[in-house]
């Protein structure tokens, strides 16, 4: 307890009150000054610095967030020419007012049945030969799989058996040989 006391009176308060005043002293200071000496414009070229890095740089256009959803190095020629050709060609089905009959019958003429038959068969008879082959391949590779995991599985199992014989005959030999043993040191 005396080295606590002794430490209080080494310290002296005068210097940690005076410390600890001048320190409040600064936050009521900084606390209750003038805000102009602080205001944005208060320093010279403070604003043009603040508001030349967010000049408009690009019109808005519309697109998320009012400017275009394109990079303007990107050149979309072709995409929009495209895009306006399907339009065109939707608006026009949009406002033919011919009857089922008369699509069906323009339909055949742009391109006849039996050509369009002709084709589709001629799509399916490629499609069925390709899946064919690759079946009869998948077939083949499978049957090579499983011969060579035959023969495998053989040549393990052979292996095992002999081993299992080998262990089987030390056994007995064991047996034998200690059933001498027993009986010539008994006699």
């Amino acid at each position: 307890m005396q080295k606590l006391t002794s430490w209080f009176r080494s310290l002296q308060l005068e210097r940690v009150f005076f410390v600890v005043l001048a320190g409040l002293f600064l936050l009521a200071n900084v606390a209750c000054s003038n805000p102009s000496s602080t205001a944005s414009g208060s320093s010279p070229g403070y604003e043009t610095e603040s508001t030349s890095a967010y000049r408009i740089r690009q019109e808005p256009q519309g697109g998320m967030n009012g400017y275009s959803d394109v990079d303007p190095r990107r050149d979309t020629s072709q995409a929009d020419a495209k895009a306006r050709t399907l339009i065109d060609r939707a608006e026009a089905r949009i406002q033919d007012d011919r009857n089922p009959k008369e699509v069906i019958q323009d339909t055949l003429k742009e391109k006849p049945l039996t050509e369009r038959a002709r084709e589709f068969s001629d799509q399916v008879s490629d499609s069925t030969k390709n899946t064919a082959e690759k079946a009869s391949q998948a077939t083949k590779k499978g049957l090579r799989n499983l011969q060579q995991n035959t023969g495998n599985a053989l040549d393990d199992s052979s292996d095992f058996v002999q081993g299992k014989v080998e262990d089987v005959s030390k056994s007995a030999k064991r047996g034998i040989d200690n059933a001498v043993d027993k009986v010539e040191g008994r006699g």
